[in-house]
């Protein structure tokens, strides 16, 4: 199995991966934060099918998005110490992402698949 390169750095990447999230989520609950970071990671959902769209870098387009949402919801949450700013934000966000890739018709169904669950294999 690791007599191929992109195997094996798709196992590496995947443990480091996995050790530095172990790590962080330890502080994302003592923070009370878990809904927070699991909204972000459905928003940079929108992030990569917008930057697919616009044909730049996923990684730079999920950086962006998540930078975006995480302005507004630490703007709305400084008045409202609840979860709707943070569903109103992903709801927001999740449909146009959708948007971004009913636009995106001339991509490849396998690129679409890509975007919504990502490929360790291309690492």
């Amino acid at each position: 199995m690791f007599e191929h390169k992109f195997m094996l750095m798709a196992f590496v990447n995947g443990s480091i991966v996995a050790l530095i999230c172990g790590v962080m989520s330890f502080f994302v609950v003592i923070r009370k934060a878990a809904f927070t970071s699991h909204s972000l990671s459905h928003i940079s959902f929108t992030g990569a099918s917008g930057a697919s769209l616009l044909g730049f870098s996923s990684m730079l387009g999920q950086m962006i998005s998540n930078s975006i949402a995480a302005i507004i919801i630490a703007t709305i949450n400084k008045s409202e110490k609840n979860d709707t700013a943070i569903s109103v934000c992903v709801s927001f966000f999740m449909g146009i992402g959708s948007y971004f890739l009913f636009l995106q018709r001339s991509g490849s169904p396998r690129l679409i698949i890509d975007i919504l669950f990502g490929n360790i294999l291309s690492t």
